[in-house]
């Protein structure tokens, strides 16, 4: 496949740029749920930037009076971030005996200073499980009471938090100190009181999960799993088998998360550490958390496998080997695989995958097309399945389309873009027009358009110009006036800059006008979008040919909302290509601007006041076509480039 793959890219430059256990539930997001066990005291602005990124998030609940701040620009920035408060069960850090008055940890040590709820060994002393922090003696109903009043009254009211996290929920405290005057059974019943006293103040929708042990599963929503698969010891099977063990008992909603770890190293660099627990995690539907480890649980850590969007998952993971090594599990868009064995395997796929174009470990992420992998001992690897078609936006038929993220990186590998359908050249827009699930096309020849469904033909041929006209159109379907219904939006390609707007439902004009003078004969490429972020699309008018980098913005009754203005030189003529998208993922259209410059192309990002916010080069040897669509489906629009000369089956 390494052949296949090279024989693409060298024509790509040449013709257009130089025992199967059951496991439950489907997974809720692209790439599995992704949960940061952050622990610093006290966050600031460009933390809280980057914590937006997960879905979960353990924090210190002092943070609520440090970093308020902080937390609530997390939930501006992402309204669905669950966030849980950190309790530690039994233990208090000494440190916090001089905290700010008002700090959560400094109450919680007061109380159980003044009324000596410290663990004591058999010879009067503190107990220590970490040397910076003192235990607490859970077995005394005044700690337990004390805990669940607290955090009601002092961090579960402030909607900040979506629950708590539990650290330290021991099932016993005699492999700590034997000589203890307490029993495993003693202690078990304290870590089950504080669970029920903390429970009878949430919500149905705020969660507890616990660490360090599952004997309490029935009482809480999950538990984390730190430093997977070496979790107290215990094996890769042998976790795997406690999570699915545990899923049904958990109350709802379930929210287990996997904690891998560099091993208390700076070492962000551990790739394979951090597939084989991502892999894992999204074999079991949970949440997955990846850091320095258990020493300091305070990582940024971003990696090219979080960006990518599987989908849902279509199956349960399943064992495919008779030694139950490797495993893999379907998603609508990728596949999972995983060896936990000592030895490299190889594995041969049911058809092509992608394996992630990445930027970090490019051993493994390196944009190929197999069909076939070798596994290394304890990792796993997310593969992606072929893209190969383009909806919402127009293509020619046959046309080899390559994808792009703003900045120039290949994002995916380059495919034929065919409809055998329809003839070779004819340009193509899939969408589903009429709100049935199923995509209609908007077929362009020439100077007219006509619209099928499956193979029937929904409308005769219209000529928007009329069938004397002898040039080619250029077409955009999207509401344009926000009725909750797709209008066609036509323009000149030559001859003229008129736009014209049809009725979908009608198929009759609603408006036409001209974008630039009367005596313009260049054409006119036009995109639709939000471009100025006010709630409605603007059609953005460009020249396509002989007009100088002119860009106009017009709503849907043809009026002109702003001046035109020039991108760049005034004095080139070579006409610009637009598209408009959410390039950057931040849930706001900009425009991207494309200007031939010989054997280059001069890629713009314009944002909603016309300032140039990404600027880049590539090579163009031959003249291509300029489109936009998310076509992965990760909430970021890719840059598409279409071959014009288009391949036929």
């Amino acid at each position: 496949m390494k052949v296949y793959y090279n024989l693409i890219k060298y024509l790509l430059v040449i013709g257009l740029l130089l025992f199967c256990w059951p496991i439950f539930g489907q997974a809720q997001s692209s790439n599995g749920q992704l949960a940061n066990y952050f622990l610093k005291w006290q966050i600031n602005d460009q933390e809280a930037q980057q914590l937006a990124k997960w879905d979960l998030l353990i924090m210190d609940m002092q943070n609520q009076l440090t970093s308020r701040e902080a937390l609530l620009k997390i939930r501006q920035l992402n309204p669905d971030v669950k966030i849980l408060a950190y309790l530690s069960a039994n233990e208090v850090q000494k440190i916090h005996a001089q905290a700010q008055e008002g700090n959560p940890w400094r109450d919680f040590y007061d109380y159980v200073d003044n009324n000596n709820l410290w663990l004591y060994d058999s010879n009067g002393q503190r107990v220590s499980f970490w040397s910076a922090a003192l235990m607490v003696n859970i077995t005394d109903q005044r700690w337990t009471d004390f805990v669940g009043q607290y955090l009601a009254n002092n961090i579960l009211n402030s909607d900040l938090w979506d629950g708590v996290y539990v650290d330290g929920s021991f099932s016993g405290i005699k492999w700590l100190n034997p000589q203890l005057n307490i029993t495993d059974q003693e202690w078990q019943a304290g870590m089950r009181k504080l669970l029920i006293n903390i429970r009878q103040y949430l919500n149905n929708q705020q969660v507890i999960i616990v660490n360090s042990s599952s004997v309490y599963t029935d009482l809480v929503n999950g538990r984390m799993y730190e430093s997977w698969p070496n979790v107290y010891g215990g094996s890769w099977s042998s976790n795997y088998r406690d999570v699915i063990k545990q899923q049904n008992i958990y109350q709802k909603p379930t929210t287990v998360v996997i904690n891998s770890n560099a091993n208390n190293q700076n070492k962000p660099t551990s790739y394979r550490l951090l597939r084989y627990g991502l892999s894992s995690a999204l074999l079991l539907d949970s949440y997955y958390s990846f850091d320095y480890g258990d020493q300091d649980h305070a990582s940024l850590w971003w990696y090219d496998e979080y960006d990518q969007n599987l989908g849902l998952a279509t199956n349960s993971a399943t064992a495919q080997n008779g030694d139950y090594s490797i495993w893999s599990r379907d998603y609508e868009q990728g596949l999972v695989l995983l060896n936990t064995s000592n030895q490299p395997q190889e594995y041969e796929l049911d058809g092509e995958y992608e394996k992630i174009n990445g930027q970090q470990d490019q051993r493994v992420n390196n944009g190929e097309i197999v069909n076939s992998v070798t596994l290394p001992s304890q990792d796993g690897l997310i593969l992606l399945r072929r893209i190969l078609e383009v909806n919402g936006t127009s293509f020619r038929n046959g046309s080899f389309i390559t994808a792009y993220q703003s900045g120039g990186q290949e994002k995916r590998a380059g495919f034929f873009a065919y409809d055998k359908g329809i003839a070779g050249g004819y340009k193509i827009i899939k969408k589903d027009l009429n709100k049935d699930q199923q995509l209609e096309r908007v077929i362009t020849q020439q100077n007219w358009w006509q619209i099928m469904s499956g193979e029937k033909v929904l409308t005769d041929k219209i000529y928007p110009f009329t069938n004397k006209y002898q040039g080619s159109i250029n077409m955009i379907v999207a509401d344009i006036n926000n009725d909750q219904q797709d209008e066609i939006i036509t323009a000149q390609n030559q001859g003229g800059s008129t736009i014209k707007i049809y009725s979908y439902q009608t198929r009759k004009e609603l408006k036409s006008w001209q974008a630039f003078d009367a005596k313009f004969k260049g054409g006119v490429n036009i995109a639709v979008g939000d471009i100025d972020h006010n709630g409605w699309p603007e059609i953005v008018a460009t020249p396509s040919s002989a007009g100088g980098p002119q860009i106009k913005y017009f709503n849907d009754r043809g009026r002109l909302l702003r001046p035109g203005v020039m991108i760049g030189d005034a004095k080139y003529r070579g006409g610009l290509q637009i598209a408009v998208g959410d390039f950057d993922g931040n849930k706001s259209d900009d425009l991207l601007v494309m200007k031939k410059q010989g054997n280059k192309i001069l890629m713009q990002i314009l944002n909603n006041k016309n300032q140039v916010t990404s600027s880049w080069t590539q090579q163009s040897k031959s003249d291509i076509d300029l489109l936009a669509s998310d076509i992965d489906h990760d909430g970021r629009t890719e840059i598409l480039f279409g071959t014009r000369d288009v391949f036929t089956w």
